[in-house]
């Protein structure tokens, strides 16, 4: 079985991981290629050596010269089955079609700013067009789910809920005053460490989680003095969130850039935040539950379907800069609550997010065996 991956661009961030993994979990039977419309970056060098990746390099708006090459690059390397992610690829499904590829499969992972409740209706309209040529669509969410059956139109039983899945024998809890010496993040080990680990765009809003951090710190000096936060990725945000970060010397604000390795960085952390604006189920809160720290973040998306309110963090409305600030300083202040709920949100991980369930699912999608679901 031949696997084609079709992403807009393959540089490091969530869905892209989730696509490493997949090739990683799906069996040595099955046959890997990833073609880019744009770039690649180094997230290429974490895939095994036969997985042909192939990027088109397609500019800005429409391009009819990329829908020839990929047509070419399809009848070339002839894939059993065609994987698109999100609304930036689905147009090219019916490429697949004219190309003869035998199934086609597009996964929504989640909406961008430019649609961020799945309302625009040019957007809605492609996905209904493009549904008689795609065998599946695999949602990520109950909310996407949901949205694709009720809101689009997409017939239910062309929708499949595949919630992503991690390792959680990598992703695990570690005590880190114990081992801190080993850890990339060289700060004082007493320090209450909050932690984001996210591609630096607009739609995961890390400004309101810099604006809430320097609130925070401004209303309680200890606050100020014994906690650090952490930004680990890049994007194209970096820049106006360093020199916000900069104009506030109260708050100890660090950006580690993007990093291959994040497992060390989560076992760093006392806490993970997330303050997107739309989410589909977020593959840092999984391997943050899993690494056993309590999750602050926005009631966005599929996030209230993974993180219980109370029992493995907290979440608070989307935008609530004050909701946001007391969370941080409530944690802050209630050592015992952050350890219940490390060792509740481990718990959940090992129960709810297993990676091989995933697999299972995915490899019934694209038709490799045929599995009951569960």
């Amino acid at each position: 079985m031949h696997v084609c991956h079709l992403v807009n661009s393959f540089h490091t961030g969530g869905l892209e991981r989730v696509i490493v993994n997949l090739i990683a979990w799906l069996g040595d039977d099955v046959k890997h290629s990833i073609v880019s419309l744009r770039s690649a970056g180094e997230l290429v060098n974490e895939l095994p050596s036969d997985v042909n990746v192939i990027t088109l390099n397609k500019a800005k708006g429409h391009s009819w010269t990329t829908h020839r090459a990929l047509y070419q690059v399809l009848r070339d390397v002839k894939p059993d089955v065609v994987n698109s992610y999100n609304i930036a690829t689905i147009e090219y499904q019916w490429i697949a079609k004219l190309a003869g590829v035998p199934r086609r499969i597009h996964a929504e992972h989640g909406r961008d700013v430019f649609d961020l409740d799945g309302s625009v209706t040019k957007y809605r309209l492609l996905r209904r067009l493009c549904s008689p040529i795609i065998d599946q669509f695999v949602a990520v969410s109950n909310d996407l789910a949901t949205w694709l059956v009720d809101d689009v139109g997409i017939t239910s039983n062309k929708v499949a809920l595949i919630i992503n899945g991690i390792d959680t024998n990598y992703f695990s809890p570690v005590n880190r005053h114990a081992v801190d010496q080993d850890k990339p993040v060289p700060l004082e080990a007493t320090k209450f460490r909050i932690g984001h680990i996210a591609r630096l765009q607009a739609v995961k809003n890390q400004h309101l989680l810099l604006r809430a951090y320097i609130n925070a710190c401004e209303q309680n000096q200890t606050f100020a003095t014994q906690s650090e936060l952490h930004l680990v990725g890049d994007g194209p945000e970096r820049e106006a969130l360093e020199r916000f970060a900069g104009q506030n010397p109260i708050a100890n604000i660090c950006f580690h850039g993007e990093q291959r390795g994040v497992k060390a960085y989560y076992q760093g952390f006392d806490l993970f935040t997330l303050t997107s604006l739309a989410e589909g189920v977020p593959l840092t809160v999984l391997e943050a539950m899993a690494s056993g720290l309590p999750v602050v973040a926005t009631a966005v998306g599929g996030v209230p379907e993974v993180v219980s309110n109370g029992r493995t963090g907290i979440l608070v409305a989307d935008q609530d800069l004050k909701g946001l600030t007391q969370s941080f300083l409530r944690l802050f202040a209630s050592p015992q609550e952050v350890a219940e709920m490390a060792k509740c949100s481990r718990n959940h991980a090992l129960a709810h997010f297993s990676h091989q369930e995933m697999a299972a699912r995915y490899r019934q999608v694209y038709g490799i065996e045929e599995l009951a679901w569960s």
